[in-house]
């Protein structure tokens, strides 16, 4: 009887995404003069922490995009709108104010 030999497939480990944060009120004007028509701004995008740009919304197709000098890239859509929707949990969670007791 023949001994099987089996194979182990090493899979290459999953590729580290590039961080990515978002300042809804950072001052996307420093980013680009130029817009896209139609579109909505809602602050600024920073990617691996040194590429940076307005964060837009179009409003023809609803997607999510960086502008920078006026030149338009297309973001993560599920990315950006998983950070979009804990911002939008960190701001309307509620203030717990500690105070101090005595004895």
């Amino acid at each position: 009887m023949k001994a099987l030999r089996t194979r182990r497939h090493r899979s290459a480990p999953a590729p580290v995404a590039p961080s990515l944060q978002i300042d809804l009120e950072g001052d996307w004007r420093r980013c680009t003069r130029l817009l896209p028509k139609d579109c909505a701004v809602l602050g600024v995008v920073t990617i691996a922490g040194d590429d940076y740009g307005a964060l837009v919304r179009l409003a023809s197709i609803g997607a999510l995009v960086k502008v920078t000098g006026g030149e338009v890239t297309m973001l993560n859509q599920s990315r950006v709108r998983m950070k979009l929707e804990l911002l939008e949990r960190q701001q309307h969670s509620p203030v717990l104010e500690m105070v101090e007791v005595e004895d």
